[in-house]
């Protein structure tokens, strides 16, 4: 018969001195918590209860079976999924930064209009060191005045060299 009167030793629900909840043969009021694993660091040889403190060396580790945990799934002492994780962070942040900076820029449609760029005055300039070459006689649509049936043309305008135009060939010709 125990504390709570019951003769029936599979009922374990009381709180007399010979309850036993976990059935090891300890009654439950006199349980030692502790490390009861003799391959660890802190075995307690007169723990009753494990109570999940035990400490097993590096060395110990590598006798058992192998684990998820092993070195042949990290990499960096990180597994590929935390690596992924972060390699993910860092192209978003890489992209965030890029797309801040095409933001931020004022000329947001110039992308489209660079060709413009080059006709500017400041492109059309001829390089230093390099001397223009005085044309030998004006373009083709070049006009002139017409004197005496002939179309003629002071070229370059000031310089005193006159040209005439040949009707039939359209060709400048130096008046000499």
């Amino acid at each position: 018969v125990d504390a709570d009167g019951c003769t029936d030793e599979s009922n374990n629900v009381g709180d007399g001195p010979n309850d036993d909840l976990d059935n090891d043969g300890v009654s439950d009021s006199d349980e030692i918590l502790g490390c009861t694993d003799s391959d660890a660091s802190n075995y307690d040889p007169q723990a009753t209860e494990d109570d999940n403190s035990c400490v097993l060396s590096d060395d110990e580790d590598s006798e058992g079976a192998s684990t998820s945990d092993s070195s042949e799934n990290k990499i960096l002492g990180m597994n590929t999924l935390t690596i992924g994780a972060l390699i993910g962070v860092i192209v978003l942040l890489i992209a965030g930064a890029a797309m801040f900076v095409r933001r931020g820029s004022s000329n947001e449609d110039d992308w489209y209009q660079e060709d413009a760029l080059f006709n500017q005055e400041v492109y059309k300039t001829e390089p230093v060191g390099f001397a223009a070459a005085a044309p030998s006689s004006p373009p083709p649509n070049h006009a002139g005045t017409m004197q005496d049936g002939y179309e003629v043309s002071e070229y370059p305008q000031g310089s005193g060299n006159w040209w005439w135009k040949d009707a039939e060939t359209g060709r400048w010709n130096e008046w000499k």
